[in-house]
């Protein structure tokens, strides 16, 4: 999570790109997102959206994506109204932290590093608020978007422009149920976990209930299964109950 003394700078990062039309497409990301991806978003559900990025390796979930998405979530909960409440719990923000050296973060403070307009412009920048050291002097700085992205295939781009040392994603703190999501081929896989006992600690209890899509809008409730019943944890935890599916975060192999 954000933390630190932090100045807010006052202004919206949403310049032109500049004059000079030289500017690469990969630079201003137009091969993570179409315009036509980032008219889509943010969407009316933007919860539900974040959830169809787990879909999809683009920054934008696809329409495609959300529609099935909104309506398998709202056949489960017709279904399980008790678990009506309970919606995605993404392990990562929505803003992005970047450092960078002393020069450049004094630049950015001021409103004169360039080299990352193009992409400000492009993924709606409309906020930008500089961090602090313990010595006052600017260390940090988090962009907030207009949108609901993929956050790690931003960082990725951000980290590589000129002297900026780090981006990263925000990390959100504490557990609590969520919803899991593993698309298939065409059949797709739901698991609504309950989590409970001292969850912002991590939960101790989770009751599951797994459902599956099919491509035809047929939703069917599949199982249930709770970590307080002794009983060995079905197939389906085992497959579609991981950081991933449940928290949109990949979880890098040994």
């Amino acid at each position: 999570m954000y933390r630190g003394t932090l100045l807010i700078t006052g202004v919206l990062l949403l310049a032109a790109c500049g004059s000079d039309n030289s500017v690469a497409p990969i630079e201003c990301g137009d091969d993570l997102a179409t315009d036509d991806e980032l008219a889509l978003t943010p969407r009316e559900d933007a919860n539900l959206e974040a959830l169809a990025l787990v879909t999809t390796g683009r920054v934008v979930a696809s329409q495609e994506s959300y529609d099935r998405v909104i309506h398998d979530v709202a056949a489960i909960r017709l279904a399980r109204p008790d678990l009506r409440e309970i919606g995605f719990r993404p392990a990562l923000g929505q803003g992005l932290v970047v450092r960078a050296d002393e020069i450049t973060m004094s630049k950015i403070a001021a409103g004169s590093y360039e080299a990352w307009d193009c992409l400000n412009r492009r993924f709606r920048v409309v906020d930008m608020t500089v961090g602090t050291d313990i010595m006052g002097a600017p260390d940090r700085v988090r962009l907030k978007f207009d949108g609901v992205y993929d956050v790690p295939l931003l960082a990725e781009r951000y980290a590589g422009l000129p002297d900026i040392e780090d981006a990263s994603e925000e990390i959100l703190v504490g557990d609590g149920s969520t919803l899991c999501l593993t698309p298939g081929e065409s059949t797709w896989h739901y698991v609504v976990d309950q989590g409970s006992g001292d969850c912002p600690a991590g939960c101790i209890d989770h009751d599951y209930h797994y459902f599956v899509s099919t491509a035809e809008g047929m939703v069917t409730p599949s199982g249930s299964w709770t970590s307080r019943s002794g009983e060995p944890a079905p197939p389906w935890v085992t497959d579609y109950v991981n950081a991933a599916a449940c928290h949109g975060i990949s979880v890098p192999e040994n």
